[in-house]
């Protein structure tokens, strides 16, 4: 066989595959399984109205044939993003592959690391630079928190994220939202 039949062969089965299994393994996102996600993130993690950790990556590839720039990331080579969202259990509920006990209000959001933009609903760690400040033991345990799981200034979103990051962070300090082992790793 050549090298096209088993391309398409490839694909076909691929494709078929991803079909038939998607609605049994990875089924679309209703607003019970995020409730859900939340009530989970809580009891498993002490984390209260997150929905989900959220990671990517970056799978290299050859520079596919006539696509210009179009593959070419941040990171100086070709690659295919993959993005995930697991639950509170490390199971995956979304993949995209581009080819409690306290009265305060905050939003539902995601957590991720350094790679995402601090935005109200995707929550990432303080970065070590603003660690130096008398607030420093509280980023840290905040810090720890949203890795339990895994800058625009003046940008009134931003502004508003870092608010909700505040209250996360005065949250997990407080008697309700720490959990005994987070100073051991301060």
């Amino acid at each position: 066989m050549g090298k096209t039949t088993i391309s398409k062969i490839e694909v076909d089965t691929c494709s078929a595959i991803w079909d038939k299994l998607l609605p049994t393994y990875l089924s679309e996102p209703t607003v019970d399984m995020w409730k859900s996600n939340s009530k989970d993130f809580y009891k498993n993690w002490n984390f209260p109205n997150c929905l989900g950790s959220i990671d990517g990556k970056h799978i290299r590839i050859n520079q596919p044939q006539n696509s210009g720039s179009m593959y070419y990331n941040y990171k100086h080579f070709f690659s295919i993003q993959l993005l995930a969202v697991s639950d509170a259990n490390y199971k995956f509920v979304m993949v995209d592959i581009e080819l409690p006990n306290t009265n305060i209000k905050v939003p539902y959001t995601f957590i991720g690391d350094e790679a995402f933009p601090l935005l109200v609903n995707i929550l990432r760690p303080y970065p070590g630079k603003q660690l130096i400040n008398n607030n420093k033991k509280k980023k840290k345990v905040a810090n720890i928190s949203e890795g339990r799981k895994k800058g625009r200034r003046n940008n009134r979103f931003n502004t508003d994220a870092r608010d909700t990051r505040e209250i996360f962070a005065d949250y997990f300090i407080s008697e309700y939202g720490s959990v005994p082992w987070q100073m051991d790793y301060i």
